[in-house]
């Protein structure tokens, strides 16, 4: 069986599907946090937030959710968001991120 490295196998325990995909892990063992940093494959079209209609990205923001603890370790998810660019509704900020639930316990920071 193949080894797995800390960031497939974080990989592999979100349940990240394409495009998105773990681009590091950091653990910060002194204060016990893990930060695991997701982006989406350059090239990728996204849905707008208003009328769900599939639209390039314009740019992007970083975003951090505090996810379920990993261990002992606090665990946060920093996600590079996605700005679409809609043809009716301009630039919006996706929001249909993988892992993040809204009216959840999950927070952004």
């Amino acid at each position: 069986m193949k080894e797995l490295g800390l960031k497939e196998a974080v990989h592999k325990l979100l349940l990240l599907e394409k495009p998105w995909s773990v681009s590091s892990v950091d653990v910060q063992s002194k204060v016990s946090v893990v930060d695991v940093h997701i982006i989406y494959d350059s090239g990728s079209d996204f849905k707008c937030p208003e009328c769900r209609n599939i639209c390039k990205v314009h740019d992007s923001v970083e975003k951090g959710v505090r996810h379920l603890d990993l261990l002992e370790y606090r665990c946060y998810l920093n996600f590079k968001v996605p700005r679409t660019k809609c043809q009716e509704h301009g630039v919006k900020t996706f929001m249909d991120l993988p892992l993040v639930r809204s009216k959840s316990h999950y927070s952004f920071f």
